[in-house]
């Protein structure tokens, strides 16, 4: 009988750390079916910095978002969500031609969020017109890397991501094959 239950014993700790085990992967493996888009000014305590915040979303001309972009980071300089108003500069002033200040603002968001690879191909395209060859072609395959391994931002619907990667992965090769000319 010692044998029998000792046998049962072993077989309920087995069971229990499986459990444990895909417990676990449930609480932390985020993956494109796991995890809910949220909203992220609604962890923003400040109201202010919260509107802040979204006034960098709104439709304006890049002009106008640069200039929030800017007031942002000036009022709110530590703020969690510097990233994406780095990022918000940075593309304003690619469109605006002030391709300088925009490879400055994206170094300073991509080195708090190295892993987007939308600002990636945008610098890469950036860095090839500019003649940084180099730093164009490992901004690309960075991008490239990210865009494989990684799902759909939240920025982009599932339903519009296989265009968006499609088209941004064009962007980035035709980045390699510039800089390399």
């Amino acid at each position: 009988m010692t044998g029998g239950r000792l046998r049962s014993a072993a077989l309920a700790l087995l069971l229990l750390s499986a459990l444990s085990v895909w417990a676990q992967d449930i609480d932390s493996n985020i993956t494109s079916r796991t995890r809910q888009p949220a909203a992220i000014a609604d962890q923003i305590g400040d109201p202010r910095e919260r509107a802040a915040f979204l006034g960098l979303y709104e439709k304006l001309n890049p002009d106008s978002l640069l200039r929030r972009a800017s007031a942002f980071l000036q009022q709110y300089p530590d703020s969690a969500f510097s990233a994406q108003a780095y990022e918000v500069a940075a593309q304003s002033s690619f469109e605006t031609g002030q391709y300088k200040n925009g490879l400055q603002y994206a170094q300073e968001s991509l080195a708090l969020l190295p892993e987007n690879p939308l600002l990636l191909v945008a610098v890469a395209d950036v860095r090839a017109r500019q003649r940084e060859e180099d730093e164009a072609i490992q901004n690309a395959l960075d991008a490239l890397m990210y865009l494989d391994e990684f799902a759909n931002p939240v920025s982009v619907a599932l339903e519009d991501w296989p265009k968006v990667k499609r088209r941004q992965q064009a962007i980035a090769h035709f980045a390699i094959g510039r800089a390399e000319l």
